[in-house]
């Protein structure tokens, strides 16, 4: 299984949590204000990382860490969380390359939820469409 259809499958098994404990509004609202809010963390932390501020980059690692699991994200939330330790342990020059791994990860993310959001919740309920 490729990496990216692991990420579809944690994806959606999520999005059916959501919809289960909430409902399909929750789930469309959780997916618009990630797709706003992870390019500009994703922005703020290449900043961060540029001017040398840890405590900026420590926080945007963080906030990406914790909405993309909240999603189902998982192996990219694994991915920010080892630049939150790596900032909070002040090691910002080992961090440009997982920088450059996470923007890049996050390109079929958005095209999963972006095609997500436009599943309605029974097509998601019985699987009967992949979202990507």
């Amino acid at each position: 299984m490729t990496l990216a259809n692991k990420t579809q499958r944690d994806i959606l098994s999520k999005a059916r949590e959501w919809i289960a404990e909430a409902d399909e509004e929750f789930l469309t609202e959780l997916i618009d204000t990630y797709l706003v809010d992870a390019p500009k963390q994703l922005a703020a932390l290449r900043d961060a990382l540029a001017r040398g501020d840890q405590e900026s980059c420590t926080r945007a690692a963080h906030t990406l860490k914790s909405s993309s699991a909240y999603l189902g994200a998982v192996d990219f939330a694994d991915l920010a969380k080892s630049l939150e330790l790596a900032s909070r342990a002040g090691r910002m020059k080992e961090m440009e390359q997982e920088v450059r791994q996470l923007e890049s990860d996050y390109r079929p993310i958005q095209e999963i939820l972006e095609n997500l959001r436009t599943t309605t919740f029974a097509e998601l309920s019985s699987g009967s469409r992949n979202a990507g």
